[in-house]
């Protein structure tokens, strides 16, 4: 039939054929049948276990690519408690496959950040679509994590000051160089609201007051204009120029946060416009 034929080994491309996949499943019959069902799509089985007790033991040697387990196991912590922990120990994508309709089942669920889910009876094309799915999404959000450690990676090693504010104007993120400046570490800083460092930038900081509570919207395509201020900490005084970006969502214009270039302006001094920027 056509639709075996799409079922088959070759319709799986090649990140999805090296896919090792652990099953987790209490039901030997129940067990055996999703292997054959692996087996027919083209997946590997990294291995079969029955209980979250056996979990660690299938971490000895190498890690799986995802898991497909049962909510309901044998022993005290269900499929949703040792999904979570393995969320947290491994970041390992998990999907669930259950025959439970309970609404307090379903509820938790989404708590432990599922990657997809299958309810029983599943047919070989539904369990397809379930790991193809939670496998995509599991590699995009990987390439989006490697992306953010490398652009955390350049900010923390530039000689320019970089500050990420929220919604509220309260700092979420500072780099190394502001903090060798200021001579303090990132949570004496993280979590507090910037206007106690920045002075006379009044203006600037009028886009984070809202006279209603809730979201602050702001026009789209605003760009608050540089400004000149004064960074004070703990005796320290540091004149800067300051480039604002605001972060806008693009659908609703309710404003996400502003990210701030600072440069301190002592390190110009006796400088030419050809090594300004170092």
């Amino acid at each position: 039939m056509l639709t075996d034929f799409f079922l088959t080994s070759n319709s799986l491309d090649r990140s999805e054929r090296e896919a090792r996949v652990l099953v987790v499943e209490d039901e030997f019959i129940i067990a055996s049948a999703i292997q054959r069902s692996l087996l027919r799509l083209g997946y590997s089985i990294h291995g079969v276990c029955n209980s979250s007790a056996d979990l660690e033991n299938q971490f000895m040697d190498s890690l799986p690519d995802i898991i497909l387990m049962d909510i309901e196991l044998e022993g005290q912590d269900s499929g949703i408690d040792a999904a979570e922990s393995l969320r947290e120990k491994y970041d390992i994508p998990v999907v669930f496959i259950s025959g439970l309709r309970e609404e307090e089942v379903i509820r938790r669920v989404p708590e432990s950040m599922p990657f997809g889910f299958v309810a029983k009876p599943f047919t070989d094309h539904q369990l397809r679509m379930a790991l193809s799915i939670a496998l995509y999404k599991a590699r995009s959000e990987a390439r989006i994590r490697s992306q953010e450690i490398q652009i955390q990676q350049l900010l923390e090693n530039m000689n320019q000051g970089y500050c990420l504010l929220d919604d509220r104007g309260y700092i979420r993120y500072v780099n190394r160089k502001i903090l060798r400046t200021l001579g303090t570490e990132e949570n004496r800083l993280k979590g507090q609201d910037a206007r106690k460092f920045v002075s006379d930038a009044e203006i600037f900081f009028r886009i984070f007051r809202s006279e209603h509570a809730g979201p602050i919207r702001l026009p789209r395509g605003i760009c608050p204009e540089p400004f000149h201020a004064v960074i004070a900490y703990d005796r320290v005084h540091i004149p800067c120029y300051i480039i604002p970006q605001c972060i806008i969502d693009e659908q609703t214009s309710i404003l996400q946060g502003c990210f701030l270039s600072i440069l301190n302006l002592n390190n110009l001094e006796g400088k030419t416009s050809g090594n300004m920027i170092e």
